[in-house]
């Protein structure tokens, strides 16, 4: 990320009510060794994409300033353990800080397992939805990038989605919440490829809106 990409963040947070102060905010490459290797915070508009383990301090002046503005809410999915929220150094009781799995777990009971951002997106959306990426992750997890552009195009998407996607389905939760409307899961979904919207007969066309909201309408690779 740049400077340039920061005050981007910041213009369209700016004048914003709070419910209007919301980010998406994911990690990658998160061993619980220290700061993750890639961070991404997402607006409606933008995916900034920092690596911390690439900069001798750490986490950039830009992102500290912004993890410490409690007027933001920064929607994570993280575990139970809050591995993604402790390793920027916030904690669950920080303010500002939204864990979109505890509020699941609030409002839809307490599952057998850690439910994750496909399975809430499938609360919330009426259907289960698998988001692949496994490769992509190890991507993260075995990199050792000192620059954004050593990682492939594929997994940049799937880290911005996953940002993005946390916003996303917090905003399509809330509003559920809010007009009592949650729906429970009903179908399941086959794997997700990259670039391609979850489309099929018996899938509600939200799913696929979902999609095109996440990657945009021309399905080209997120802004950094």
């Amino acid at each position: 990320s740049t400077s340039a990409s920061w005050t981007k963040v910041w213009s369209a947070l700016e004048g914003r009510s709070d419910d209007g102060r919301v980010v998406g905010v994911s990690t990658g490459g998160n061993d619980g060794s220290g700061p993750p290797v890639l961070v991404q915070v997402a607006t409606e508009d933008l995916v900034v994409l920092e690596l911390p383990r690439s900069r001798k301090n750490g986490l950039s002046k830009n992102l500290r300033k912004f993890l410490a503005d409690e007027t933001v809410t920064k929607v994570f999915c993280d575990s139970a353990a809050n591995r993604d929220i402790l390793s920027l150094g916030l904690t669950p009781e920080t303010p500002g800080v939204l864990n979109l799995d505890k509020v699941a777990k609030e409002h839809f009971g307490q599952p057998a397992a850690q439910r994750g951002l496909a399975r809430i997106a499938g609360l919330v959306l009426g259907a289960r939805v698998d988001k692949g990426g496994g490769n992509c992750m190890q991507e993260f997890e075995k990199s050792t990038a000192s620059s954004i552009e050593e990682f492939s195009e594929t997994a940049l998407r799937y880290a911005a989605m996953e940002a993005r996607a946390s916003l996303q389905v917090w905003r399509a939760l809330r509003s559920a919440l809010d007009s009592h409307e949650a729906k429970p899961p009903k179908v399941v979904v086959r794997d997700m490829k990259e670039g391609e919207a979850l489309e099929d007969e018996n899938i509600d066309d939200e799913i696929a809106n979902l999609e095109r909201r996440l990657f945009g309408a021309d399905g080209g690779a997120p802004p950094r």
